[in-house]
């Protein structure tokens, strides 16, 4: 093996998670070393834990995965003054709020019950401990019998009748303001299915507003990082937009990364 290389670099944070022969073999025999994105992503997705801010910090949460933010949710409630809350994540969130969304409408589909049944011991005392902290949204939006979005305030949830594909305008307005006066914002998730562009309203606003305000700014996800250049909005806007899922969730919780636990390890 040395005969062949005089080192190895590892630059792929976002499988830094993974206990692959690839990412944990290498640095045992050979000198290692972070690549420039590892370095990056690494300094940006920790920066949570490891950095001082004087003003308010924000963390707008979604996505499909509901177990993953919970985690992040318990881990840094002490760190976050407001989670603006969308997606599936979100709608669970409602669901335990009272409101009737939050459920798989469809046979065969499981994105909502089986989550909710391994966290809502966890939902709902996060829902209760944290009430000032979470922001829900005011209602969802589905699309109506024109193929046109139309949308839901709380009270008129079905979760029977109804597939929510994206958080209310009245949700993103309410959101706008305490993403402009934060002085760090986290992004996890998207808030809706932004793919078709009558769902993007709530991703789209969320992204568009910490892009335009001064702030330490994080978008993690690949879903998430993708709709920045779906609707033409410039990378150089945010502080960092990392590409990595399971990693960036796992640097937030705290949570050890094999791949640059060892990296750490060859260092010193």
């Amino acid at each position: 093996m040395h005969r062949c290389f005089d080192a190895y670099i590892n630059d792929a944070y976002s499988a830094a998670h993974r206990k692959h022969a690839s990412l944990v073999g290498f640095p045992l025999v050979l000198p290692a070393f972070a690549g420039r994105v590892m370095q990056s992503e690494y300094e940006a997705n920790t920066a949570i834990a490891t950095k001082e801010f004087d003003g308010q910090v924000t963390m707008v949460i979604g996505g499909t995965k509901a177990t993953d933010v919970i985690g992040v949710m318990e881990t840094l409630g002490d760190k976050i003054d407001t989670f603006c809350m969308g997606g599936i994540a979100g709608q669970l969130f409602q669901r335990a709020a009272g409101y009737d969304v939050g459920y798989d409408r469809h046979e065969g589909l499981d994105l909502y019950d089986s989550q909710w049944e391994k966290n809502k011991d966890v939902i709902q005392e996060l829902l209760e401990e944290r009430r000032d902290q979470i922001m829900l949204a005011e209602g969802l939006a589905y699309e109506g019998d024109d193929g046109e979005r139309a949308e839901h305030d709380n009270e008129e949830l079905d979760a029977g009748e109804f597939d929510y594909m994206d958080i209310s305008a009245e949700t993103v307005e309410k959101y706008d303001p305490v993403i402009r006066d934060s002085d760090a914002v986290f992004m996890k998730g998207a808030l809706g299915v932004f793919e078709d562009e009558k769902f993007s309203v709530g991703t789209v606003g969320a992204v568009k507003a910490i892009a335009e305000t001064d702030c330490f700014s994080v978008v993690g996800g690949g879903d998430t990082s993708r709709s920045i250049e779906m609707y033409g909005l410039d990378e150089a806007d945010f502080d960092h937009v990392s590409i990595a899922g399971g990693a960036y969730i796992r640097a937030l919780t705290g949570d050890d990364l094999p791949g640059v636990e060892l990296l750490i390890d060859a260092a010193e």
